[in-house]
């Protein structure tokens, strides 16, 4: 028997009728409650399995509506597009076929091309929301960045949020711009040639507003997670709980134009299902981006360094586009700060630095002292562009730094190597906002629940943590208004010859990586790297087929290092250096903390 997917929420019919679907096998009734444009209560109709449906005449919009469960209980839509009030309160009918999109001649962008900037809405200006984005479009332009990646939006608890507690998954937050918009910003970003990747949370539900119990087994026992009660990928009923996900994901690129999404912590998304998951997502999201005429991506967070995510579904791979690539960060991170807590204490070398470059899992299967195991498999067989390096990100300043930007940690050298190295990588290269001038605004984690008691476990929650890191100084609550407004971005940055400094430096290097034939395209691309651990230097030689090279040099060292080259690197083209670079025959001496960058086919960049 062919299986059918199952489509839930509000859909137009062709004669103008609204079809109301949800799926509810933990209630014996379901009631349709429409409170605008009038009032109505009418059961719906029960089919196989807990589906109810009702179909509605509606003569004008806005609709507004509730479930009635067991004749008491009223309920937002599990599937609700629109939450104009919050978790708690009635959905609201988002009419997709009224948005005039400009976007007809986008196509989407091929994750090779990819440079990636992630931000959080709320705190990527003083507005906190879409529009004011959209606002920030020119500096994106101006910076090099072609595409962006919003922190989930998906309707959480409150105003403020970091957006993995969210709990009705297919509306855009509110306070943000609601699913409006959202789709101005996606028009926007696409009419200047930008791609927008969204977050999305399919291990967990966020804590208040989230009622899915009501309706029916969305999660299961059988498995715990660290942020909430696993989802039900596998057990019973779990067919109509893949369904709500995977029609979440296609959702997202069918009516909001989305390029792509990042699957946030896939470790915690348990299924031992023979059709993973994972891979029904895959294919199923595919196959609708092909239907849309559209390139579109999967990237998957994941800590278990284990290439199968993104190794092809022929080699029993689960075949997504790309992953984010923790070793690298951790070992640049732990290289430049010195920081050995945590598990940065696996880290700081030189050697595993080049080790994520050229193979990208540092931990491949070797000893971690900070787990007390062996971890990770070999992904050295990965294309480079299917692994997304950072020296920042939202969880890492956060969480890894508590709150400190790498430019609170480390002087302006450093910084800018770290970000030398990020940026002609062979990898796909991601930012976080602000990065680009050196920002010391922190990122802390807040949170705006409503629930006071919740509130306080959070709190309590996160200085354990820092107690357990033997951090005493610098605990921001996550519920304090305060600790939110800390982490609005300075956009007076510009005013700061030092911010210029650095921001002009993150223009030349994405130039460089989007110009130079070895540069641009990691997947035709060989990258050979050279090293010395006492001499703390490193060469990074990027060549292509057709005869293409590229070379970088860098000296992390805080004194003078002469650093022996092949020949032909003294007939080079010097592209990008600090000063007083000197060449010889076969050497190069740098002076202390900087780089150079070298053509070596004399293409004039």
């Amino acid at each position: 028997m062919k299986k059918n997917h199952h489509q839930f929420g509000v859909s137009i019919q062709d004669n103008g009728s609204l079809k109301f679907k949800v799926w509810a096998p933990n209630v014996q009734q379901v009631e349709l409650n429409i409170s605008s444009p009038y009032h109505l209560r009418k059961p719906m109709i029960p089919e196989q399995n807990g589906v109810f449906t009702t179909y509605v005449d509606i003569l004008s919009f806005p609709v507004e509506y509730t479930y009635i469960l067991d004749g008491y209980t009223e309920r937002a839509d599990p599937a609700s597009t629109w939450q104009p009030m919050g978790v708690n309160g009635p959905s609201k009918v988002c009419d997709h076929t009224s948005f005039k999109w400009n976007d007809e001649d986008w196509t989407g962008l091929d994750l090779k091309e990819m440079i990636i900037y992630e931000l959080h809405v709320g705190t990527y200006t003083a507005q906190g929301t879409f529009k004011s984005v959209i606002d920030k479009i020119p500096h994106l332009k101006q910076l090099g960045i072609n595409t962006i990646e919003l922190m989930p939006i998906a309707t959480f608890a409150g105003e403020r949020n970091w957006g993995y507690d969210g709990v009705l998954l297919y509306a855009p937050q509110e306070s943000y711009g609601g699913p409006i918009g959202l789709k101005q910003l996606v028009n926007a970003c696409h009419q200047n040639g930008i791609a927008v990747i969204l977050d999305v949370v399919y291990n967990h539900f966020g804590p208040e507003g989230n009622h899915l119990e009501d309706f029916g087994p969305y999660f299961t026992s059988k498995y715990t997670t660290p942020w909430g009660k696993a989802i039900n990928y596998d057990g019973e009923y779990s067919t109509f709980v893949r369904d709500f996900i995977i029609e979440n994901a296609i959702h997202w690129l069918k009516y909001f134009h989305i390029d792509g999404l990042r699957l946030d912590a896939i470790h915690g998304i348990f299924d031992q299902s023979a059709y993973h998951i994972l891979e029904e997502l895959r294919d199923r999201f595919a196959k609708a981006a092909e239907e849309e005429g559209r390139q579109a991506c999967l990237i998957a967070e994941s800590d278990l360094n284990d290439p199968k995510y993104v190794s092809p579904q022929t080699n029993g791979g689960c075949g997504l586009d790309a992953q984010w690539n923790d070793d690298f960060h951790h070992s640049v991170h732990s290289f430049v700060t010195g920081s050995r807590v945590g598990y940065f204490e696996d880290y700081g070398s030189v050697e595993y630095i080049s080790k994520a470059l050229t193979d990208g899992f540092v931990y491949d299967g070797i000893w971690s002292n900070f787990r007390k195991r062996y971890h990770g498999k070999s992904s050295a067989e990965i294309p480079g562009f299917k692994m997304v390096n950072f020296i920042q990100n939202h969880d890492q300043i956060a969480n890894a730094s508590h709150g400190l930007r790498l430019a609170s940690l480390v002087d302006k050298k450093k910084y800018l190597l770290a970000s030398t190295l990020l940026l002609l990588s062979p990898s796909t290269p991601l930012l976080f906002m602000g990065q680009e001038w050196a920002t010391k605004t922190p990122f802390y984690f807040f949170t705006d629940f409503e629930d006071t008691e919740l509130q306080e476990a959070v709190r309590k929650g996160r200085l354990k943590e820092y107690s357990l890191n033997g951090i005493s100084e610098g605990f921001r609550d996550p519920g304090d208004i305060e600790t939110f407004r800390e982490c609005l971005l300075d956009w007076n940055w510009n005013k700061d010859e030092e911010c210029m400094e650095v921001f002009r430096h993150y223009q030349k290097l994405i130039a460089l990586r989007k110009d130079h034939p070895a540069l641009n395209r990691s997947a035709d691309s060989q990258t050979n790297v050279n090293y010395s651990e006492e001499g703390e230097w490193i060469t990074i030689e990027k060549s292509t087929n057709k005869g293409d090279s590229c070379i970088v040099v860098i000296n992390f060292s805080e004194s003078p290092k002469t650093i022996h080259v092949d020949n032909h690197v003294y007939q080079s083209k010097a592209l990008y250096s600090t000063e007083n670079i000197h060449q010889f025959n076969d050497s190069i001496t740098l002076e202390p903390l900087s780089f150079a960058v070298y053509d070596s086919t004399h293409i004039c960049v």
